[in-house]
């Protein structure tokens, strides 16, 4: 009577296959989780893209508009919205009461980003992280926001700081400030790829 078991390559066969399935278990768990990670910080960007639209609407849609051709003038020392810095900074008045006979100091909305662009990826946009020689005002972290600035009081428009390009642009009959926005950030364990999101708004002047 013959005795029953297993030959060596019988057992060589069985963890192969044990090792094989197990490969592709963890392939597949690695692969949901940084598709999950991904739509996450995706979604977080979003989020603050929103946020930063959302505060640039009740800061500029009653800014006074700029006086077109053949409008009557604003009165003496009011200027109207205007958009500097080849699109990176805003600056404006608001209106303090119904009869347009009394005016808000002077706002400004500055761009600030220290993020250097990448040359080594060939772009404009930085690579999201603090690089030797970026950290020009020194606190520590990369700065890259909106700054609102009144009358010596500064401010932080929306309160993100990933912004990567920001660029402000009055429409023809200057009525609509178009706001296009670049948000980036590092990709978890591989800060070499970015995240981005990439948001565009129209903000209609109501003054």
């Amino acid at each position: 009577m013959g005795k029953s078991g297993f030959t060596l390559v019988e057992v060589m066969i069985g963890l192969l296959l044990v090792i094989f399935l197990s490969s592709l278990g963890f392939v597949a768990i690695q692969t949901t989780t940084s598709s999950a990670n991904l739509s996450r910080a995706q979604s977080e960007l979003q989020s603050e893209a929103r946020n930063i639209i959302i505060a640039l609407s009740r800061e500029v849609e009653a800014a006074v508009q700029p006086i077109m051709a053949g409008e009557p003038p604003l009165p003496p020392g009011v200027q109207g919205l205007q958009v500097l810095d080849a699109g990176r900074t805003l600056r404006f008045q608001v209106p303090l009461n119904e009869t347009f006979t009394a005016f808000s100091a002077p706002v400004t909305i500055r761009y600030e980003n220290e993020d250097l662009p990448d040359e080594q990826a060939e772009s404009i946009l930085g690579n999201a992280l603090l690089d030797g020689g970026e950290d020009t005002n020194e606190d520590g972290v990369l700065t890259r926001r909106l700054v609102r600035q009144q009358a010596g009081v500064t401010g932080i428009v929306g309160g993100a700081n990933h912004l990567a390009d920001v660029r402000f642009e009055l429409q023809e009959n200057g009525d609509v400030l178009r706001v296009s926005l670049v948000l980036t950030r590092p990709m978890g364990t591989r800060p070499s790829q970015l995240i981005r999101c990439q948001v565009q708004e129209d903000i209609y002047l109501m003054n």
